[in-house]
Parts: C-alpha cells; sequence; structure tokens
C-alpha cells in the first residue's frame, strides 16, 4: 500500500513519464522488501544483550576478520573487478556467505548480508544501471540473504540441540552411575 502511494504521488508530479506504474511499483517494493530482509535481523540482534555479546566475541576470533576481508574482497570484485554487469559474477558471493553462515551462525550470515547491501547501494551508486538490472540484483540480493539466514538458523540450532544432548547425557551418567555402585 505504501508503496503503491509513494509511487502515485510520483507518477501524478510527473517525475515517471512513461513509465508502466504496476513494473514502477514492483521495483519499489522490491527495493524495500529487500532493505527490510537485510535491516531487520540486524536490528534485531542490535537489540538483544546476548546477540550482541555474541557478536563482539567472534571478533575475537581471527578466522572472523579473515571471513570479513574475503566477502568485501567478494563485494568488491562482483561491483568493480568483474566488468559493468555484476549478476553476472553475483552467485561468487554465495561461498564467503555460506562460510560464514556456518562458522558464525544467524549473526555471522545477518552480518555477511549487511555487508552485500551496503556493496549493492554502493555498486549501483557508481555508474547507471538499467532498471532491469537493478530488479534482477535485487532479487539475487534477497535470493542470497534468506539463504544466509536460513543457513544460520539452522546451524544454530543445530549448535542448540547439540548442547542439549550433551547435557542430557551428563545428566544421565550422573543418575546412572551412583545406581550401578
Amino acid at each position: 500500500i505504501v508503496g503503491t502511494l509513494y509511487v502515485g504521488v510520483l507518477w501524478a508530479n510527473g517525475f515517471l513519464v512513461g513509465e508502466l506504474f504496476s513494473a514502477a511499483v514492483f521495483r519499489f517494493w522490491l527495493g524495500d522488501a529487500v532493505g527490510v530482509l537485510i535491516t531487520a535481523p540486524v536490528l534485531l540482534l542490535a537489540a538483544d544483550d546476548v546477540a550482541r555479546k555474541r557478536l563482539l566475541n567472534s571478533w575475537r576470533r581471527p578466522d572472523t576478520s579473515l571471513q570479513f576481508a574475503v566477502m568485501v574482497g567478494t563485494v568488491f570484485f562482483v561491483f568493480k573487478g568483474a566488468g559493468d554487469d555484476p549478476s553476472k559474477y553475483f552467485y561468487l558471493l554465495f561461498l564467503p556467505l555460506i562460510w560464514i553462515a556456518l562458522r558464525g551462525g544467524f549473526i555471522g550470515a545477518a552480518v555477511a548480508s549487511g555487508v552485500v547491501q551496503v556493496g549493492v547501494v554502493l555498486g549501483a551508486q557508481g555508474e547507471p544501471m538499467h532498471s532491469l538490472a537493478l530488479v534482477e540484483l535485487q532479487a539475487l540480493v534477497a535470493a542470497l540473504s534468506l539463504t544466509g539466514l536460513f543457513l544460520g538458523v539452522m546451524v544454530d540450532e543445530r549448535e542448540r540441540v547439540t548442547e542439549g544432548l550433551k547435557a542430557s547425557l551428563r545428566l544421565k551418567e550422573e543418575w546412572i552411575m551412583p545406581m550401578d555402585r
């Protein structure tokens, strides 16, 4: 609704001359949806004390800095080093994102998705892009972010279940051992 109203105001004031109204609404909605998809997890992490501490502690591991450098380097390659079509090599961004999500869980995936989004915004500002290429890029960012976030959630859940199983086994050993004596 907001996208339709916003695009309607632009259309009524003559800022969208010669453009299909529904296509403009779709592009606006997709851009906002991707923005929310990237921003909401980062804001939720920032609001949670435990997640913030976990994020800060993750920077003490040497591999976190390496992961960040690889992600920034890959983003730079996709948007500046690979030519004028970032969607051609965009799938390379999945490799460091998967690595980060497997090592850092949801927190790592959320931060890595944020790094990609910053790269997309900076890359799109550098030179004019055709509107179809921008929509394709936004859809790729959505797919990348959803993949990373889901993988991060699965890694965190696996870790939580593993810790619960270990606690159950310790409790079992404590309970059975005195009975055997």
